[in-house]
């Protein structure tokens, strides 16, 4: 009866705790090759990420991630702490100094949105 009972419990726990993966586009500045892959590893880096993809030309990163794993802010955090602004978190002028002259995008295309 005992393990009856935990088979129970077990299964209406894991039922709240299924994974919710999501695809979610995010404005991130960059110029090349060297830029992608800084970002992309970035966001691999994050618990939860399934797959990265970011295009030089729109300035978009698509990321599928699960949500019970991570969140939005983590992911963009990440992204400004290898140095590249983003939608939502502008990367610290010293870390930004140190990108490859070739990454050194221009800082005012793509402003930090602020209260959107």
């Amino acid at each position: 009866m005992k393990i009856f009972l935990s088979s129970i419990i077990f299964f209406f726990l894991s039922l709240t705790v299924k994974a919710q993966v999501i695809t979610q586009t995010y404005r991130v500045n960059g110029n090349c090759d060297i830029c992608k892959k800084n970002i992309e590893m970035a966001v691999f880096g994050e618990k939860g990420v399934k797959k990265a993809k970011w295009n030089a030309d729109s300035l978009a990163l698509t990321v599928i991630y699960d949500t019970t794993k991570t969140k939005r802010e983590n992911i963009l955090q990440r992204v400004a702490n290898v140095g590249y602004d983003n939608e939502s978190v502008k990367a610290n002028d010293a870390v930004y100094s140190k990108l490859h002259s070739c990454c050194q995008y221009d800082r005012t295309l793509l402003a930090v949105k602020k209260g959107d």
